[in-house]
């Protein structure tokens, strides 16, 4: 190719480049001008969403609290990892600080010191997550500690408060026409009476495994391994692939040299694959009373090997997580006895070099054992809105995603 014909393909590719440049503005500034309504309806909506939860709760006597973003400890959870940040201070040095998952030590602080029943809209910042339709790793939750109450009672305030944001958002005219995935309009899938199973009673259900007869590790493992002889039974639903929801190792043989799993991590990909994905989708759906081999400060159940727990779903979407918290001088051996090993596993993830393993925190176990009786409870409220709006992804309720890595 001659130097005439080089130099007028070049400005060809140049001229169809700045062509396709000027089309993609356009198409930006048509997109800008068409979404400005949806973006002023959906921070309305917010703002909505809060008066709502905020006269909901203060009416009954809770007090709103603001608590720190930054803290120099977490609590020990192994398995979220912390956003960190450098705070420099030419006096007293450098140190790390994270960026909170939850607020929750800071509430059970203000529990233990004498607090009455409070509550906290506040940014939490989880990292090492797989970004998706329902996971953003900045995101905005409710969480509220009602004093003398159990995780029942709990229950039915979330339903009170389900029914009061579906009631104001119809009256105001921004409640969702149709619930995301499906034709049923957004009032009758959050008014729909609950469906309440045990984790016991979802099991049998909906994955023919009695949990009264795998209680320890080598019996779970042997009715997985005969049930993932059969392999997986059929795709997750729409989402979960997203969440990580996938069949791996159900049952199935270990690798060579791989250690066996526990018993919650078997039970959690029993779950993740045979009963989460078949959960009814046409009202909310509370499964109570978890197996008290999966390790969380909820009390023990009298009523046998469970933790008074319960998450809240809404179209196969967690949605909340409630305990009876695990409080008391009674409780705190136990209380002592998993903090310390969970602390145990994030110091050995910080001699890794693993990212985003805080320093833990250090008196948890003696501020439990502080509290008087109580519930507390995580909404995830960024979720919630996308429900109330009918959207089907979180991209739809945040009005500058993260990065714009949130996908659809």
């Amino acid at each position: 190719m001659d130097e005439r014909a080089k130099t007028k393909r070049a400005v060809a590719e140049s001229a169809a480049k700045i062509a396709a440049s000027k089309r993609a503005i356009k198409r930006a500034v048509e997109t800008t001008l068409v979404d400005r309504e949806k973006l002023l309806r959906v921070a309305q909506a917010r703002a909505l969403m809060y008066r709502v939860i905020r006269d909901f709760l203060d009416r009954r006597g809770y007090l709103e609290v603001d608590t720190p973003v930054l803290a120099p400890r977490l609590i020990p959870e192994p398995t979220i990892g912390a956003f960190t940040t450098r705070y420099e201070d030419e006096f007293a040095g450098s140190h790390d600080l994270y960026m909170i998952p939850s607020p929750e030590v800071y509430l059970k602080r203000l529990i233990a010191s004498g607090s009455a029943s409070i509550y906290e809209i506040s940014r939490c910042f989880r990292n090492r997550e797989q970004t998706s339709a329902y996971h953003n790793p900045e995101f905005s939750m409710l969480e509220w500690y009602s004093v003398g109450a159990d995780y029942r009672q709990s229950l039915e305030l979330m339903q009170e408060l389900l029914h009061e944001l579906v009631a104001r958002f119809d009256e105001v005219g921004v409640l969702g026409a149709s619930a995301a995935l499906g034709a049923q309009s957004v009032a009758d899938l959050l008014l729909a009476d609950p469906l309440v199973l045990t984790m016991r009673e979802a099991c049998l259900r909906y994955g023919g495994i009695d949990l009264l007869e795998v209680q320890d590790c080598e019996s779970l493992a042997r009715v997985l391994a005969a049930r993932g002889a059969q392999g997986v039974r059929g795709a997750c639903r729409a989402g979960y692939e997203d969440a990580g929801c996938d069949a791996r190792a159900v049952g199935g043989a270990h690798e060579a040299g791989e250690p066996e799993a526990a018993w919650d991590e078997l039970f959690q990909r029993f779950f993740l694959t045979y009963v989460e994905p078949e959960l009814p989708g046409d009202r909310p759906v509370y499964i109570t009373d978890y197996p008290e081999q999966i390790a969380c400060l909820a009390a023990r159940s009298s009523e046998g090997p469970w933790r008074e727990r319960w998450e809240l779903y809404i179209k196969g979407i967690e949605v909340a997580n409630c305990y009876s918290e695990l409080v008391g001088e009674a409780d705190a051996g136990y209380a002592q006895e998993l903090i310390a090993h969970e602390s145990e596993l994030v110091c050995r993830m910080r001699e890794q070099g693993i990212e985003g393993a805080p320093l833990p925190y250090q008196n948890y176990a003696e501020i439990c054992a502080k509290m008087p009786p109580t519930s507390g409870n995580a909404l995830g409220l960024d979720r919630l809105l996308m429900l109330l709006l009918g959207e089907s992804a979180l991209k739809g309720v945040l009005l500058f995603p993260n990065f714009g890595i949130v996908e659809a």
